[in-house]
């Protein structure tokens, strides 16, 4: 239950009563850390219309994570969202006669963001299946795996 507040208008002005329920939570810690991700996926999106924007038309967020209502979950989970998924894919194979990808899957994470286990999971099986996969954590580790990766 909520706790008491006062109103400052209105008829009740002075009474304690109970706080409307908020369907939104008050930042955390890690929903904090999620805003950053968010913003530096912008960024890196931006930067990548710029450099290269034949690439930039294959590259897409894949939006599994984040802060979700319980209605909105179950409705993921239905649609067979999976745990640990890559946040980005640039689908653009990749033949240089060293390296063979058939695309290239980016996690985001903050500068003191944590890969969680089911994460570690999804990158060893999508390294198995052909892809790399990497974990970027600010816009310069982007630009330098990008640029690397297209050539």
């Amino acid at each position: 239950m909520a706790a008491p507040f006062t109103p400052l208008t209105g008829p009740d002005f002075g009474q304690a009563t109970t706080a409307p329920e908020s369907r939104y939570i008050m930042p955390t810690p890690e929903a904090q850390a999620l805003f950053s991700e968010a913003r530096l996926g912008q960024e890196c999106g931006l930067w990548l219309q710029d450099y290269n924007r034949a690439a930039y038309r294959v590259f897409f967020h894949i939006p599994n994570g984040g802060l979700r209502t319980a209605v909105e979950g179950a409705s993921f989970k239905a649609q067979h969202a999976k745990a640990g998924v890559p946040d980005y894919f640039l689908a653009w194979q990749k033949d240089d006669g060293v390296w063979q990808y058939a695309g290239l899957f980016i996690e985001l994470k903050t500068r003191t963001g944590r890969v969680a286990p089911a994460q570690t999971a999804w990158h060893q099986l999508l390294r198995q299946q052909g892809y790399r996969c990497e974990v970027v954590r600010s816009l310069p580790e982007f630009i330098s795996l990008l640029t690397e990766y297209l050539g």
